[in-house]
């Protein structure tokens, strides 16, 4: 191991933030200490098969438990998960605080945000959280967008949801540049070395990457029309394709099996990020089809020609009326369009919507 590594603690609540720490511990010459796992939704089981876990010097899991049913949940929920969040933390920011290096995966999630507002690392460094990150300006500069209720909470039990002036950030979204000094290109080199020279591409072969936009805190469409939607784009784009649908970490097996039987396609289980995958697959698919997925940016970037990537647009009846939600919608396919450089692929919403019931 080198020894004029800086030794740097990291923050992470999914499989893809923790692939772009690795990634950002790779490009900075960082060498890994204590992880984190704040909040995750994911079993630890998720992460252990990850590159380099085995080679952190110790990791911490910290996770909300409290669960609260009914009108009790709506009125107590938001304290109690905050409440939990503060004391979960406390340990971590006493052992961390004034630390030299700290990465964080999501500086709009407030346990990330707290601890590192509260660890004051001489050095913090934000990766971006996939597509949600594109439309991000500012990074650490900007407060947290809550309701009053929520920011009351915060308050009252001290979470940091301010700025984090001096950050830096480590984005695959060049776009971020024009707005921080503080900038690192995530080209994803520590994936591209893993990635086989030798693959071959399996002629007929299409990965669907499933996008539960029916089950986020504000669904963007009811089930029904997302498996409308993926019934127009079987009919209009994937006809001539053998198709494996590769779900989100979100999707359970019974929307799996509602999927399959509207489409016929072949389903898989989340089981790590579709990035890794596809680096370790015993054959690449002739392309893969997905709309506002991280994965997209990530493939285009370590594949490049390897995999056409054709990016689907979200239809607008999708997200109504909501402005801010169109906006940011808005911001993040303006760079998944800047990639529909041939052989990838841009489809427009209306070439979409037409004959979606």
């Amino acid at each position: 191991m080198q020894t004029n590594m800086t030794p740097c603690h990291a923050i992470v609540s999914t499989p893809l933030q923790y692939l772009n720490v690795i990634e950002a511990t790779h490009a900075l010459n960082l060498e890994i200490d204590t992880l984190i796992l704040a909040d995750s939704v994911l079993d630890i089981s998720y992460y252990e098969p990850l590159p380099l876990f085995k080679r952190w010097q110790s990791y911490e899991l910290r996770t909300y438990q409290g669960e609260h049913k009914g009108k009790t949940r709506i009125r107590l929920g938001a304290l109690a998960r905050y409440y939990s969040h503060r004391k979960q933390s406390r340990p971590t920011i006493k052992r961390l605080r004034n630390c030299n290096v700290l990465l964080i995966g999501n500086i709009r999630k407030l346990l990330h945000r707290h601890m590192a507002a509260s660890i004051r690392a001489k050095r913090l460094i934000i990766c971006d959280d996939g597509a949600a990150s594109a439309g991000l300006n500012g990074h650490g500069n900007v407060s947290l967008n809550q309701p009053p209720i929520h920011r009351y909470c915060c308050n009252v039990l001290g979470l940091h949801t301010g700025p984090i002036p001096g950050a830096e950030l480590f984005s695959a979204y060049e776009a971020q540049q024009e707005s921080s000094e503080n900038f690192h290109l995530n080209r994803y080199e520590f994936l591209k070395k893993i990635i086989s020279d030798t693959l071959n591409t399996e002629t007929g072969k299409a990965w669907f990457l499933g996008q539960p936009v029916y089950d986020i805190p504000r669904p963007l469409a009811p089930f029904h029309k997302y498996l409308s939607y993926l019934k127009n784009i079987q009919a209009n784009s994937l006809s001539q394709y053998n198709i494996a649908y590769y779900a989100h970490p979100r999707e359970t097996s019974k929307t799996l099996a509602a999927i399959k039987e509207a489409t016929g396609w072949e389903t898989f289980p989340y089981d790590g990020p579709i990035e890794l995958k596809l680096a370790t697959a015993s054959s690449l698919p002739e392309r893969v089809f997905a709309m506002c997925s991280s994965a997209i940016q990530t493939i285009v970037t370590m594949f490049g020609n390897r995999i056409p990537v054709t990016i689907l647009d979200i239809p607008k009846v999708f997200y109504g009326t909501d402005p801010s939600r169109a906006l940011h919608i808005a911001s993040i396919y303006r760079q998944l369009r800047s990639l529909a450089k041939p052989p990838h692929h841009f489809v427009d919403a209306q070439d979409i919507e037409q004959n979606m019931p």
